[in-house]
């Protein structure tokens, strides 16, 4: 039964961790081309801080 517990709480840290990682290479791949076309850099830099802080996550 304990053992349940804890690979239910490891699934939901895992669960958390990927989620972590999936928005922060979305962002590093929307920064990356902004860099690439720098006439849309500020448009979406501001975009990504908006959707970061609207999700709760600190932008």
């Amino acid at each position: 039964m304990k053992k349940n517990v804890e690979n239910r709480l490891a699934a939901s840290i895992g669960g958390v961790q990927c989620d972590i990682h999936t928005r922060s290479s979305a962002v590093m791949s929307a920064s990356a081309s902004s860099a690439a076309s720098r006439t849309h850099a500020r448009r979406a830099t501001s975009m990504n801080r908006g959707s970061l802080s609207s999700n709760g996550t600190p932008g």
